[in-house]
């Protein structure tokens, strides 16, 4: 039978995947309105793009370089969709810390059990 510790280390998994997936796309579309916005070249499909590979955020940092150079022209609509999406991140960002809390919590049961 399976143990309640190994259902938890599933779900807390799970739950942190999810939170990854969901706070990747969101940042991508950000990035693309933002893009956009600054009618920075490429900014369709590359720049999002880059801005949420690699593992320590390197991508996003060289984006942020370079759009300093760019000035915003965001329209109303771009403001809005980008508010919607802040508070998006926000949620994958919590569904993560939700996720690392219960991976925590495996993981003492796990040293408390033994």
């Amino acid at each position: 039978m399976i143990a309640a510790r190994h259902v938890l280390l599933a779900v807390s998994i799970l739950i942190i995947i999810s939170g990854s997936v969901w706070l990747a796309v969101h940042v991508f579309q950000l990035i693309k309105i933002d893009a956009a916005a600054r009618h920075i070249k490429h900014g369709n499909w590359l720049w999002p793009l880059i801005s949420v590979s690699g593992q320590n955020s390197s991508g996003l940092l060289l984006y942020f370089i370079k759009r300093r150079k760019y000035p915003a022209d965001y329209s109303a609509e771009d403001k809005a969709a980008a508010v919607k999406l802040k508070k998006a991140i926000y949620k994958g960002l919590v569904i993560q810390l939700i996720g690392g809390l219960l991976l925590i919590t495996w993981l003492y049961l796990t040293v408390a059990l033994h």
